[in-house]
C-alpha cells in the first residue's frame, strides 16, 4: 500500500512539473500559444495598415525569426485549413489568394515539435491587410 502511495505521489508531482513547464513556456514564448494569440501578438507589433517596407524591417531586426521570404508579385495562397483567418471562418466566396503581395516569416518552433510561420498579406499599395499563422510538424 505504501508503494502505491509513493507511485501516486510521484505521478502527481511529475504531472505538476510538466504543467508548470508548459505554463512557463507559454508565458515566455508567445508562439507556443494558440494561433489567435500569436496573431494578436504580431498585430500589437505590426498593426493592419503597416507599410510592407516597415514589416520587412521589423522582421529582419527580430533575431528569433528566420527564413524571411518577400513576394512583391504574389499574395498569400491559402492552401491549408490552419492558414485561414482566425477572426472569421473560411467561406466559398473567399479567394484562395489574399492580397497582392506577401511576406512569409518563420517565427520559430513551439515545444520542439511545431514549426510556426506567419504570412503577411498586403494590398496593391503595400499596406498590411491580414496576418495568417501556419503550424507544421517539425521534422
Amino acid at each position: 500500500m505504501k508503494k502505491l502511495i509513493k507511485i501516486s505521489i510521484g505521478i502527481i508531482i511529475t504531472i505538476l512539473i510538466i504543467t508548470i513547464l508548459v505554463g512557463v513556456a507559454m508565458i515566455f514564448n508567445p508562439i507556443a500559444r494558440s494561433n489567435e494569440n500569436v496573431r494578436s501578438y504580431l498585430l500589437r507589433m505590426i498593426p493592419i495598415g503597416t507599410a510592407m517596407d516597415e514589416v520587412i524591417r521589423i522582421t529582419e531586426e527580430n533575431e528569433r525569426w528566420s527564413n524571411i521570404v518577400v513576394r512583391k508579385n504574389s499574395g498569400v495562397v491559402l492552401n491549408s485549413v490552419n492558414m485561414f483567418p482566425v477572426n472569421r471562418p473560411f467561406t466559398a466566396q473567399d479567394s484562395h489568394i489574399i492580397g497582392e503581395k506577401s511576406i512569409r516569416v518563420h517565427l520559430g518552433r513551439a515545444f520542439r515539435i511545431n514549426d510556426v510561420s506567419a504570412f503577411f498579406a498586403f494590398d496593391k499599395y503595400g499596406k498590411l491587410i491580414e496576418i495568417f499563422i501556419h503550424r507544421s510538424l517539425a521534422l
